[in-house]
C-alpha cells in the first residue's frame, strides 16, 4: 500500500475553565460595623445590573443586605437583600424606595452562588437571577426615571444615612467576591453567560478590585481560587500532509483557535485518517 498523500486531522478539544484568584470579603456575623465602600462614583443610571458571588451564612437570622446604594436625594436608591426561609435564601430588590416581594433565590447550603439584579427605567422592568437562572422579575418598579449618580455604594450594610447609620439586624453575614456593575440591564442570555465567567464588556462601570474598595478593618480578606463551572468538549477538523499543510502547523492553528483570548485551558487529542488522492 502506498503512503497517503494527506491526512484528515480531527482535533478533540477539552475546554476547562481557568481558575481565577479572587479576593474575598468575609463578613463574620451580623454587626453594625462591618462594611466595604466602593471608592468609585457611579454615573446616572437609566438601567443597571449588579452581580456578585455570594456565600450566605447558613446560621444568619433574618434579613441580610448584600449591597446598598444611597444618594443625597434618596437613601434607598438601589439595594439587594436576602433572607433565609425554608432552606432557601430569598432575594428582594429595592429601587428608589420601591421594594419588590421576596422571591426565589438560591439554596441556603453554605456554597457559593452567583447572584445578579437588573433594573431599567423603561417600563421599570427588573429581574433577580441566581446561578444563571431567573428567580423573580416584574415591571413597573420606579419606571421612567433614572437612578442618580455620585452616591455611596456599600457592601454588607443598609444605609440609614448617606454612607452610615448601619443596623446589625439588616447586616449581611457571609462572604462576597467578584462584584461587577453595568450601566444597563443585561438580558437573560448575557446573565446566563455571567454565571460561567463570560463578562459582557459594554457599559461595564465597575469590576472587582481591592484597590477600589475601602474595607472596614474587622472585615477579613482572603484569596480563593475560583473555577468557572462546566467543561466543553468539541471537535475541529482540517487536512494536512504533503499536498496541503504540514500537520504540526495545522494542529497548532486549531489549538489556538480553540483556546480563544486566554480564558481557557485546552487539552488537545489527535486522531488522523489517511486520505489518498484520485489517480
Amino acid at each position: 500500500m502506498r503512503a497517503p498523500d494527506s491526512w484528515e486531522i480531527i482535533v478533540i478539544v477539552i475546554v476547562s475553565p481557568l481558575a481565577a484568584e479572587l479576593p474575598v470579603l468575609m463578613f463574620q456575623s451580623k454587626t453594625d460595623s462591618k462594611y466595604a465602600r466602593l471608592l468609585r462614583a457611579l454615573p446616572l443610571l437609566p438601567g443597571v445590573t449588579v452581580c456578585a458571588h455570594v456565600q450566605w451564612d447558613r446560621r444568619s437570622p433574618g434579613i441580610g443586605t448584600i449591597f446598598s446604594y444611597a444618594v443625597p436625594e434618596f437613601l434607598n436608591a438601589l439595594q439587594l437583600r436576602g433572607r433565609g426561609e425554608g432552606g432557601w435564601v430569598q432575594l428582594a430588590l429595592i429601587v428608589q424606595g420601591h421594594h419588590t416581594a421576596y422571591g426565589a433565590g438560591f439554596r441556603n447550603d453554605g456554597h457559593w452562588h452567583h447572584v445578579c439584579a437588573t433594573w431599567q427605567a423603561g417600563g421599570g422592568t427588573w429581574a433577580i437571577y441566581a446561578d444563571g437562572a431567573e428567580g423573580s422579575s416584574g415591571r413597573g418598579l420606579y419606571q421612567g426615571q433614572h437612578i442618580p449618580g455620585n452616591g455611596s455604594f456599600i457592601l454588607g450594610q443598609d444605609q440609614d444615612s448617606l454612607g452610615g447609620s448601619f443596623a446589625s439586624n439588616e447586616a449581611f453575614s457571609g462572604n462576597v467576591t467578584g462584584l461587577s456593575l453595568w450601566a444597563r440591564a443585561l438580558d437573560t442570555g448575557q446573565l446566563a453567560g455571567l454565571s460561567v465567567c463570560w463578562r459582557p464588556p459594554r457599559s461595564l462601570i465597575y469590576t472587582w478590585s481591592m484597590h477600589t474598595l475601602q474595607v472596614e478593618p474587622t472585615v477579613r480578606t482572603v484569596t480563593l481560587h475560583f473555577h468557572c463551572p462546566g467543561t466543553t468538549v468539541y471537535t475541529l477538523k482540517s487536512h494536512c500532509g504533503r499536498i496541503v499543510e504540514p500537520c504540526s502547523s495545522v494542529v497548532r492553528a486549531l489549538a489556538s483557535q480553540a483556546r480563544g483570548p486566554g480564558r481557557y485551558i485546552v487539552q488537545v487529542s489527535l486522531l488522523h485518517t489517511p486520505l489518498f488522492t484520485q489517480q
